[in-house]
């Protein structure tokens, strides 16, 4: 038999998963920085190596140096020619990786992907979690792609501005009644300024890797405690997978919070 109890909790994973989501939901608030890969224009950039040889130069300064090195008894056991043959080896080897490096930045490049304001704006309005797990259906969009010459296969590509391979869609509609729980809690930040967009972020960041981790919301919290991923005393994790940006001073948040549901306050005598 197993051990009786609760299961015992990882924080360093849980912080994981929340730092995930952190950047995933900041994305969505405020857009984010991908990185490009052009495979076609790399391709049509390496192709030439295939028939890359020494020119007249190098020939000539790799049997210079072979003749020096013979000469000069630093190399053993090895006839001249052979010597220049293993430089000249080296020499191609070398200036194919460079030439490789030169076309892998030429075919990369940064791009931007704008904000889906309107999507966050949903899911902090939403009240159901069937209406969590509708916008969570259009988080990606199939597409075919060609994997091979003449050969196409359908893949995912997110609609969202989140990584293709993300995984916050999926968790988000699979605990939505948590997230909305989350929500509701009196720790939420209710703040309509700026400064408290973050922490709304963070907040139900942490909620959603508790539910992932099958740890209730307020573990999470007082786990993970108020220090956000982004912020400079934060120790980072190392697994955001964009550049931060800093937000504009405006956000979809604060104008929400109007029709977020609020918790009624007594009424003192």
């Amino acid at each position: 038999m197993g051990k009786r109890g609760p299961k015992p909790i990882d924080p360093r994973q849980l912080r994981l998963f929340a730092e995930l989501y952190f950047w995933d939901f900041k994305a969505l608030a405020y857009g984010k920085s991908q990185n490009k890969f052009d495979s076609a224009l790399y391709e049509e950039e390496v192709r030439p190596l295939t028939k890359l040889r020494l020119n007249f130069g190098e020939r000539s300064d790799i049997m210079e140096k072979a003749r020096r090195e013979f000469f000069n008894g630093n190399i053993h056991m090895l006839d001249e020619k052979t010597l220049a043959r293993d430089l000249g080896v080296v020499h191609l080897s070398q200036k194919d990786s460079k030439m490789r490096e030169a076309a892998a930045r030429k075919a990369s490049s940064k791009i931007r992907r704008s904000a889906a304001s309107r999507v966050l704006a949903s899911l902090l309005k939403a009240s159901t979690a069937e209406e969590v797990r509708k916008i969570c259906r259009r988080a990606f969009r199939e597409v075919e792609t060609e994997i091979e010459p003449g050969i196409y296969a359908k893949a995912s590509v997110a609609r969202w501005p989140i990584e293709d391979h993300s995984m916050f869609p999926f968790y988000l509609s699979k605990h939505a009644e948590q997230f909305l729980l989350a929500k509701l809690d009196t720790r939420f930040p209710r703040s309509t300024r700026p400064t408290s967009n973050e922490k709304k972020i963070w907040f139900l960041s942490c909620a959603l890797a508790g539910a992932v981790q099958g740890i209730a919301t307020r573990t999470a919290v007082n786990i993970l405690r108020s220090s956000r991923p982004d912020t400079p005393t934060t120790p980072m994790l190392d697994v955001h997978p964009w550049l931060h940006v800093d937000p504009p001073a405006s956000s979809v948040i604060p104008a929400i919070d109007e029709q977020m549901p609020q918790k009624k306050r007594r009424k003192t005598s």
